[in-house]
């Protein structure tokens, strides 16, 4: 998939549910990195459990602008205020 920026986006899905997990892009600043769905991560962080949020670190926050006024900002992660 293209995004309006020109950057192209391939995505990922887990093999058994169809779930979308991550994309990756090939735009300045994200090559090499993974735009995680972090809803995906769910899991108990055991060998074969599936991974936690709480064992990534975050890099940035993408659409902050849409922020609900409950979520506050994640320390030392990248502010965005769109995805562009």
């Amino acid at each position: 998939m293209t995004h309006p920026s020109g950057m192209t986006l391939k995505y990922h899905f887990c093999e058994k549910c169809g779930t979308k997990i991550y994309k990756e892009g090939n735009g300045f600043g994200f090559v090499g990195m993974a735009i995680l769905q972090a809803g995906t991560l769910d899991g108990k962080g055991g060998e074969g459990e599936g991974m936690r949020i709480e064992d990534m670190k975050v890099g940035a926050e993408l659409y902050v602008k849409d922020r609900v006024s409950w979520v506050g900002e994640t320390a030392g992660a990248g502010q965005c205020r769109e995805f562009s």
